[in-house]
């Protein structure tokens, strides 16, 4: 018996893709490792950490809405073009509005991105649940 409850495919597809983030973040980690060998190994980890929580979780996070649509692949680099855009607009416009110092917009701005995309994709799949059961 097969559940074709959006909620329930799409925490399916999030346990699928966490898999799939975390061998993309070791290939990108052995990437960085390797090309910037150089550096300190901690100083290479914490740059593709923030650079993955700061701009791909972002965007991959609205990439839900077309869960069913596009595959990780398409989802991911969708969700990188997006977490740059929306991360990047909205840093500039914290700095030049609110005057705040680099350090706290590299903290607040993913973090409000990813809870504006969270709450977005939410209230769909929400609506998509009330339209499939009624």
């Amino acid at each position: 018996m097969e559940n074709n409850n959006p909620s329930s495919t799409l925490l399916n597809q999030i346990k699928q893709d966490l898999k799939s983030l975390g061998i993309t973040l070791l290939i990108l980690t052995i990437i960085f490792l390797i090309v910037f060998y150089k550096e300190n190994i901690f100083t290479t980890i914490w740059a593709v950490l923030s650079f993955v929580l700061t701009f791909i979780l972002p965007g991959f996070t609205l990439c839900y809405l077309w869960y069913d649509k596009l595959d990780f692949i398409e989802r991911f680099i969708i969700g990188t073009m997006l977490g740059l855009i929306s991360v990047g607009i909205l840093s500039y416009n914290l700095s030049m509005y609110l005057n705040l110092d680099i350090k706290i917009i590299s903290i607040i701005a993913p973090i409000l991105v990813i809870l504006t995309f969270s709450t977005v994709v939410y209230f769909t799949t929400k609506k998509k649940i009330a339209k499939t059961s009624n």
